[in-house]
């Protein structure tokens, strides 16, 4: 299947991620009550299941 415009399905698709990922979205779901994990490259592997094991008591 061919996109008959696909300059415009590409700019539709961008403002999709545009909305989802909003500052607003974030916000909401970083407050929301749920556990929330923020991405840290420096913790590697060991580290993140550390993080992932005192936020949910597995410990």
């Amino acid at each position: 299947m061919e996109e008959p415009d696909p300059e415009a399905a590409l700019q539709n698709y961008r403002k999709g991620l545009e909305f989802i990922n909003s500052q607003e979205n974030y916000d909401r779901l970083l407050n929301s009550g749920f556990n929330v994990i923020l991405r840290d490259e420096n913790l590697g592997v060991q580290g993140t299941l550390e993080v992932v094991s005192k936020k949910f008591g597995l410990n």
